[in-house]
């Protein structure tokens, strides 16, 4: 045999390899998937036994499929993905595990090897359970596409699930399990059910259902890449420019929606609430990015500033620092009100509102918790938000719920919106600009600080032949 073909797996990602070996050296994976099959066969055997028994075979069969997915998920989630975030989490708590520390492969790598891994085994598991539920076709009235979209619904849900695991091991915290087991309850098994459900009702043909898929999924796959690409960031070295991708992405994702979102107020209630939760969702990103980051760059960032003056001022917009990331939350802010000005003035129920009220009082918590971080650098700035968004947007609602308070006075809080409703918001509405405006009372906080920092932010060879020339 040709030496080269001989090794194949030396042209494959190496992490991938690693993974895939790890999952079918561990006794409890192997286990697992016997027990799938073993569990599988008695189902199908009991079915067939009391097939007679059932007045509609149609109820049968449904009650299969519900059967064989639930088994699927079960062991996807206590193998591929419970599996790799315990592997990834180990690693990263200690530092002579750690693949950053100890290899030449760039952190894209790594998270792709690992990636993969999980979705071979999601794939394994998916090609031992489908010859049986395609038994259920027997059961009359289930055809081979509700089956193939059962399994086809659950692609996007596994990513999410995987690429969450992977985010959550890469903090390197054990506590942190809870937090993915609340994601996942919370967040994934409803989408995946609100995806499917309208199928199994009205049939694969209903319009309506396909639009509530193709939307569902479509919010899924925009997660799954926001969260491989803040994976990616948190395992990146700290002196790299590691914002700069994912605040170029989170920029790319909304330009889009600030395009068209003019042009939204005549269209669907359902169109508007995505409308709503898109640029709420980017511009938390944009804030959780800026909380997280630090205050002054490193020589490596500063290494590639340009020359001229618009690229140096978007490089600092868009690199590893916190006032350019602050800054460049505020300007979406504000291009998202002056667009809803022109598009929502003259519409009552304008569902973006409610998304540019709420959004400016993430910023204002996490401008807030960026200061207070200054003040007390032994805790981070996403402490100091998270510490900030409880004594701000909590605990006056627990205080206002023992005094017989509206929601709706309580005006530090976004609650004050949502209380309220959409029918009673628009945009010449004082609450309406309550956030909005205290996050950009601290905007001009970090707009003065910019200015201060401008001038040395420069490359350090520029910087030296300024000193010469002076």
């Amino acid at each position: 045999m040709n030496g080269k073909l001989k090794y194949y797996d030396d042209f494959l990602n190496p992490v991938l390899v690693k993974e895939i070996r790890q999952f079918f050296h561990n006794k409890l994976f192997l286990s697992i998937v016997a027990g799938l099959l073993g569990v599988q066969l008695v189902v199908l055997l009991i079915f067939s036994l009391s097939f007679s028994e059932w007045k509609d075979g149609s109820e049968a069969g449904k009650i299969f499929i519900v059967i064989e997915t639930i088994l699927m998920y079960v062991c996807v989630l206590s193998t591929s993905i419970w599996g790799a975030m315990q592997r990834f989490t180990q690693e990263r708590s200690s530092k002579e595990l750690d693949f950053t520390n100890i290899t030449l492969l760039t952190p894209w790598q790594i998270i792709a090897g690992k990636l993969a891994s999980s979705l071979v085994i999601w794939v394994l598991i998916a090609a031992l359970c489908l010859p049986f539920m395609t038994v259920a076709y027997f059961f009359r009235n289930v055809s081979f596409q509700d089956i193939l979209l059962i399994f086809g619904s659950g692609i996007v849900p596994a990513l999410i699930l995987i690429q969450g695991a992977l985010l959550c091991g890469a903090f390197g915290k054990k506590w942190l399990y809870g937090v993915f087991v609340y994601f996942g309850f919370q967040v994934i098994v409803p989408m995946a059910i609100l995806s499917i459900a309208p199928f199994l009702d009205h049939g694969a043909q209903n319009a309506t259902a396909w639009h509530i898929f193709w939307m569902v999924h479509g919010g899924g796959l925009t997660l799954f890449v926001l969260l491989l690409a803040s994976t990616i960031a948190l395992i990146t070295p700290p002196y790299a420019n590691r914002m700069l991708p994912l605040r170029a992405m989170l920029t790319a994702m909304m330009i889009p929606v600030l395009a068209v979102l003019p042009f939204s107020a005549g269209f669907k209630k359902e169109i508007q609430i995505v409308f709503m939760l898109f640029p709420l969702g980017i511009i938390f990103f944009f804030a959780l990015l800026a909380a997280c980051d630090r205050d002054i760059p490193g020589g490596r960032v500063l290494a590639k500033v340009p020359e001229n003056q618009v690229g140096r001022f978007l490089h600092y917009l868009f690199s590893s620092n916190r006032t350019g990331g602050m800054l460049l939350s505020l300007l979406m802010l504000l291009i998202l009100g002056a667009e809803l000005l022109i598009a929502g003035c003259f519409n009552k129920e304008y569902y973006t509102i409610l998304a540019f009220g709420i959004s400016g009082y993430i910023l204002f918590y996490t401008g807030i918790g960026i200061l207070l971080s200054r003040c007390t650098p032994s805790i981070p700035g996403w402490a100091w938000t998270l510490i900030v968004a409880v004594l701000l947007g909590i605990l006056p609602l627990i205080a206002a719920a023992n005094n017989d308070i509206s929601l709706s006075e309580i005006l530090i809080s976004p609650i004050a919106l949502l209380d309220r409703g959409v029918n009673e918001i628009h945009v010449w509405n004082y609450i309406f600009w309550i956030g909005p405006a205290g996050a950009w009372l601290l905007g001009v906080h970090f707009l003065i600080d910019m200015l201060k920092n401008y001038k040395s932010y420069k490359a350090p060879e520029l910087l030296q032949k300024k000193d010469e020339l002076s």
